[in-house]
């Protein structure tokens, strides 16, 4: 993403790009400077809504009407020389498992969605980014209950990749990352309890930040998205590391409701953008990078997934070594993290049971009308999850945290393979099928590359690694220790910069399919 310098506005562009092709940090200098108007932007968005999302269905619902009268309120704020927010007309896509004051909040589920049941407040990351004038324009596609890795659901069609509209964005933030990766809107609310910001950003080449546990407020319960594991964070997709860092400035930060929110960060005390831009003493801390093949031993990955991060890898050394010095790149041998595998299956699958039956939802009359992702687990949980396989997980969540403590002995910062496939097909076969397995086997789950950084707390960040042969993306992440997001956001920063990983984007209108299938 490139500044713009000088303007010339023209219907939703400014100097020939379309609005909605800009970063939140352009569009909030043309805002600044009135180049642009909150209802400029905001009309461009939803005008780019109704022109995409018929192909992509990254939005469960569209609030156009309140979005517009926000815009209007805003701009006419601004016309009487009125302060507004620091993020006044910048769009927001918000996850539809977390609430918006007065928008339905389904969960992906058709039950809740037909009960007409509205949200009576914001969820807490919400709320602090409307008080800084953003604008919520819709709430985004999520597999039921954001409970798999693929966007769809009995509410209607299956999200689509922008970069081939046979496969899937991913999820469960994958309505979030189609959204962002179709320049439909510039960020978006995301959450990530196995790797739901991390899949969907690896799959749609967006960038995702999964913060540090407790960064991000969550509002447990009703936030939507906590569970007994405390595995599950709050963050952003947005399409540049600068946007990300902006989002953490708006949304971090202690909340009462929320006991993990009470962590400290350098990057929240001085400024996460500050920090990343190098106006804060942060960018100047020297910082060690540790290099691992893996971060699970059943890692697998397709040869031009393999071949891309390698490449990206290279790169990234040959960056360590010319900003930090040689020394700074450590290579390490990949980390003993224990796999879960039907332990933690079981432990969510039994925390989801017991929400669903709070809730009301497991009447056979009711349960039929939820997606059998789901409800199919309901009698093995009921059978196997006892008091001892629950102390099982909790004692694999004290082993991770043991293995990823040594690690960070070394180093600040770990460059680690994302997920290792391409995106796979947007209404399936899962992603399993795609790694050879004939059926689903949970100590060999291609996403167990993402779940250790759940049970542990760390942040990681997912950085663009290049395209498949079939034009799809992939990509790494970069894992900081607790605490340190800004570590992670600062090695994303020197790669994108040097690199301009993130300025390729699918054409309008997207291609109907990747270039091969799977």
């Amino acid at each position: 993403v490139t500044a713009l310098p000088g303007f010339a506005m023209g219907r939703h562009e400014v100097n020939g790009v379309h609005l909605m092709d800009l970063a939140v940090h352009e569009l909030q200098e043309l805002i600044k400077t009135g180049a642009a108007s909150p209802v400029d932007v905001v009309d461009a968005c939803l005008a780019r809504i109704a022109e995409r999302d018929p192909k992509v269905n990254a939005f469960l619902h569209v609030a156009a009407e309140e979005a517009r009268a926000e815009a209007q309120r805003q701009s006419n704020a601004i016309q009487r020389g009125e302060m507004v927010g620091p993020l006044a007309g910048i769009p927001l896509a918000v996850k539809d498992l977390e609430d918006v004051a007065g928008m339905p909040t389904t969960r992906g589920l058709a039950p809740i969605r037909d009960s007409g049941r509205v949200a009576t407040r914001d969820s807490i990351q919400v709320a602090r980014l409307r008080a800084a004038g953003a604008i919520v324009v819709g709430k985004t596609n999520t597999p039921a209950d954001g409970h798999i890795a693929i966007t769809k659901n009995l509410l209607g069609p299956p999200s689509r990749n922008p970069w081939g509209l046979d496969r899937s964005p991913g999820g469960s933030s994958g309505g979030a990352a189609a959204a962002v990766a179709a320049r439909m809107v510039p960020w978006a609310t995301a959450s990530d309890g196995g790797g739901s910001i991390r899949i969907p950003a690896s799959l749609t080449g967006t960038f995702g930040h999964k913060p540090t546990r407790g960064l991000i407020p969550i509002r447990t319960p009703k936030d939507g998205v906590a569970s007994w594991l405390r595995t599950t964070v709050m963050g952003p997709i947005t399409r540049c590391t600068r946007d990300a860092a902006i989002y953490l400035d708006f949304t971090s930060g202690y909340h009462p409701e929320d006991p993990d929110s009470a962590v400290s960060q350098d990057g929240a005390l001085a400024g996460f953008e500050a920090s990343i831009l190098g106006s804060s003493g942060a960018r100047a801390r020297k910082l060690r990078v540790g290099f691992v093949d893996a971060l699970v031993s059943t890692y697998l990955a397709q040869p031009d997934v393999a071949k891309n991060v390698a490449e990206c890898t290279r790169r990234l050394r040959q960056l360590v070594i010319k900003e930090f010095g040689v020394d700074s790149v450590v290579d390490l041998p990949s980390p003993a993290v224990p796999v879960f595998g039907r332990e933690w299956v079981t432990a969510v699958g039994a925390y989801r049971l017991a929400r669903f039956r709070r809730d009301g939802l497991t009447a056979p009359s009711i349960a039929a009308r939820i997606d059998r992702s789901i409800t199919a687990d309901w009698p093995t949980i009921e059978k196997t999850f006892s008091v001892e396989s629950l102390g099982e997980v909790f004692a694999k969540i004290a082993e991770t945290n043991r293995v990823l403590a040594d690690l960070f002995e070394h180093c600040d910062v770990v460059v680690a393979p994302s997920l290792g496939l391409e995106a796979y097909r947007a209404r399936g076969p899962a992603a399993y099928v795609a790694m050879g397995q004939e059926q689903w086997d949970p100590s060999r789950n291609p996403f167990e590359v993402m779940m250790p950084l759940n049970y542990s707390g760390h942040p990681a960040a997912i950085v663009r690694a290049g395209l498949c042969n079939n034009g799809l993306p992939c990509a790494v992440q970069l894992i900081a220790e607790r605490g340190r997001d800004v570590d992670a956001l600062r090695i994303a920063t020197m790669y994108e910069e040097a690199f301009a990983c993130f300025e390729t984007w699918p054409s309008w209108p997207f291609p109907s399919q990747a270039m091969s299938k799977l």
